[in-house]
């Protein structure tokens, strides 16, 4: 059962369950007050944590001590960077934590995100519907990348349910739905067909998303009643989707660090530096490549932790014509090919030409705050992600629910 105090401008609030009660009295507000720190010390809490955090024992709308979340640079595009293959590196200005039930994915926020992503569609809040046709994807967009489920994360090499309530089309009962997997492929490749009812991802799979399919005939979905599931389900056993978002603003650009969105406590321990800045002097001359290197004091010493638009990170170097880059004890070293420089000053104009940068990683944090957001936990069944990177959750666990998870952990490490 949930306890909160509230404080208002004459009096307070003491909320038990579904009751609110108001109290005046400064001496009983204090005492409250007390009651409350000592009621969330009490409780028993435990850990979570992943690029998803789930957990099976929350505690009904009490708070979590911590959540915090990794902040990892953005880097687009893919392979090896080089000058043929520039590859931006950005930062966050906010993070996002999502925290869902069991249900990760439903209600009206799937039914906005078909209707985001189509153009023959059709909301009905009133009867609690969304409908689309197919061929309904925008002029010039795949399939696959008409995404239902924007932003939601999922756990690698895990299969998930998909259900879905209301009016499929006849032909192989299809659905105008299906999921896409990390490796490139979707249940299309596969011949595979959702249908209304309980759907699970393919086996030996990683989802990426549930995206459209264009088939045919018309769908409509009681979007309420649709969700995506952990795990292998029936649609008898399904949950109402009760998803919350909890957004905090950084105080600037933050290309690598962490933040505790409840405490509102952050770091940052990545930096971004554009080389061209830098004062290049000659280090070595090979039979292909040129090496120049740059004195430095704030890059964490010996880091493999560089990354770069065009350049490849390397620990150590050999006399091969590629672009590089290495960090030692107190400098950074650059090696390109000797077609393109073999002096620091030739390097220098280069990396200026090619506007290269560099995000590494800092030889000393530093500190920020934010604004501090409490994150309640649902009883029970719990999903915890952030878009900037993985999450670790410290939160209120239900005495029975947790008890019960011992047990069932300790006979699983038995059998």
């Amino acid at each position: 059962m949930a306890l909160t105090v509230t404080p208002t401008d004459e009096m307070k609030t003491l909320t038990v369950g579904n009751k609110i009660y108001e109290v005046a009295d400064d001496e009983a507000r204090t005492d409250l007050t007390n009651v409350k720190a000592d009621f969330l010390q009490s409780l028993i809490y435990d850990t979570a944590s992943g690029a998803v955090a789930t957990f099976p024992d929350g505690a009904h709308e009490l708070p979590c001590k911590s959540v915090v979340a990794q902040i990892v640079p953005k880097q687009s595009g893919s392979g090896d960077p080089s000058p043929d293959n520039v590859r931006p590196i950005s930062g966050w200005n906010a993070v996002k934590v999502a925290r869902a039930g069991a249900n990760v994915w439903g209600g009206l926020d799937f039914a906005q995100a078909i209707y985001n992503s189509l153009v023959a569609k059709v909301i009905d809040t009133n009867n609690k519907t969304i409908s689309f046709l197919p061929s309904a994807n925008p002029s010039g967009v795949d399939d696959k990348d008409c995404i239902f489920t924007p932003g939601v994360k999922f756990k690698e090499n895990t299969r998930y349910t998909l259900l879905l309530d209301g009016t499929g089309i006849t032909d192989a009962g299809s659905v105008n739905i299906m999921f896409a997997y990390t490796d490139g492929t979707t249940d299309r490749e596969l011949n595979r067909y959702l249908t209304i009812g309980a759907n699970q991802s393919a086996p030996n799979k990683s989802v990426k998303a549930v995206v459209y399919r264009s088939y045919s005939g018309q769908t409509t979905l009681n979007y309420e009643k649709c969700g995506i599931f952990e795990g292998v389900l029936t649609a008898d056993q399904f949950e109402p989707y009760t998803g919350s978002t909890y957004s905090v603003n950084l105080p600037q650009t933050v290309y690598g660090g962490q933040v505790d969105v409840v405490s509102g406590e952050g770091k940052v321990t990545y930096g971004m530096v554009d080389l061209g800045t830098l004062t290049w002097t000659n280090n070595r001359i090979g039979s292909v490549a040129f090496e120049a290197y740059s004195p430095v004091n704030y890059v964490k010493p010996y880091t493999v932790n560089l990354i770069s638009n065009a350049l490849v990170q390397k620990a150590t170097f050999s006399d091969v014509a590629e672009f590089s880059i290495r960090m030692g004890d107190t400098f950074l070293a650059i090696k390109v090919p000797k077609t393109v420089a073999t002096s620091g000053a030739q390097v220098r104009q280069w990396l200026i030409d090619n506007a290269v940068t560099i995000c590494y990683e800092l030889a000393t944090p530093t500190d920020f705050t934010v604004t501090p957001q409490e994150v309640p936990t649902l009883y029970g069944s719990n999903t915890v992600y952030a878009d900037s990177g993985d999450v670790s959750v410290e939160y209120p666990a239900d005495t029975k629910l947790y008890i019960n998870k011992v047990i069932t952990d300790a006979v699983s490490a038995l059998s």
